[in-house]
């Protein structure tokens, strides 16, 4: 689906990084996927189905950022790291 919509790349959905722009053929298809809602919110003793609308595809340096305290969503991420850097 993300592959699809940028024409068989596979950009970072918060920063846009893109492996194989930046490590050739070795980079191509590869990148992150992170669940946009967090698995330990679900209840205890729910379980669901995990569906590709479920996941963000994000580089690994995104990802680990959205994992970082306290938790943001792929917009907060995006928007703040696009207001800092309109800042540099």
């Amino acid at each position: 689906m993300h592959a699809k919509k940028h024409k068989g790349e596979l950009p970072c959905e918060v920063c846009e990084f893109d492996f194989k722009k930046k490590y050739g053929e070795k980079g191509a298809l590869y990148i992150e996927a992170h669940h946009k809602v967090p698995l330990n919110e679900l209840d205890e003793n729910e379980s669901r189905e995990t569906l590709v609308e479920d996941l963000a595809m994000v580089c690994a340096n995104c990802h680990r950022m959205l994992h970082r305290s306290p938790y943001q969503t792929i917009k907060e991420l995006k928007h703040w790291l696009n207001a800092f850097n309109s800042k540099r």
